[in-house]
């Protein structure tokens, strides 16, 4: 017989992963490794803040969900709750948050690092407890990774915000895998204006900025209507570089 080994995403960061492996292979053979196992079937959905329309549409449809995740716990549709995801990079922006959530009549709870050790703690020891009894959820990466969230949710949102304090994709990546891994409760389906059907749900990022210009030079300032003229552009210049 032999072994299959089955690691985190995040386990080979520092080389640890093939340390173990070369370790565990001169005993026994090693017949698969597989470092993602995929959980869900979660469509990303991402937007550039940068971009009026897109950040306009990014938070459209958090009002829209957090609103129907409230009334659907009204009106019987889901007694025990649909709620929204949200995810913030700052604790100033999860509290804003949640006073917009508050001005919309949707109960919320809000989870940052800022809060006292006692409250994370409580929060943490059963994070379904916590926002059982609300229809939106508000937080930053203290709840990030190895926190699933087991109870139902109708859809997530990530805002990702640029800086030295901010989280980064990393973290963001890591957030839209929390809330989809419990099968019995998986995100609501989403239709898209194509017809198209999401049966996985979706999980929606807002990124910071513009899209990255297609030019090798890193501006991240370039408007994105011109980024595949830019790209031939800089392609036919490598062409004739090389003739």
């Amino acid at each position: 017989s032999s072994y299959f080994i089955a690691m985190d995403a995040d386990f080979d960061a520092n080389n640890k992963g093939k340390t173990l492996l070369k370790g565990v292979a001169k005993k026994k053979q090693v017949l698969h490794v597989q470092t993602t196992l995929p959980s869900s079937e979660t469509t990303i959905v991402y937007a550039y803040a940068g971009i009026t329309e897109l950040n306009v549409a990014f938070e459209e449809r958090l009002e829209l969900s957090c609103r129907t995740s409230a009334e659907e716990r009204r009106n019987g549709t889901a007694p025990e709750g649909n709620r929204t995801y949200i995810g913030e990079d700052w604790p100033s922006d999860v509290n804003k948050r949640c006073e917009q959530l508050r001005s919309w009549g949707v109960p919320v709870k809000g989870l940052h690092g800022k809060m006292g050790g006692r409250v994370r703690k409580e929060a943490l020891k059963d994070l379904d407890a916590f926002v059982d009894p609300v229809d939106a959820f508000v937080v930053t990466s203290v709840a990030g990774i190895g926190t699933d969230q087991n109870c139902k949710y109708r859809a997530g949102f990530k805002r990702i915000r640029s800086g030295d304090h901010a989280s980064g994709s990393r973290s963001a990546g890591q957030t839209a895998g929390r809330v989809n891994r419990n099968s019995d409760n998986p995100l609501d389906p989403v239709t898209a204006p194509d017809g198209t059907v999401y049966a996985g749900g979706a999980f929606y990022v807002l990124l910071p900025g513009l899209p990255p210009n297609l030019n090798s030079d890193g501006d991240s300032n370039q408007d994105p209507k011109d980024r595949a003229a830019n790209k031939l552009k800089s392609m036919r210049g490598q062409v004739d570089e090389r003739r």
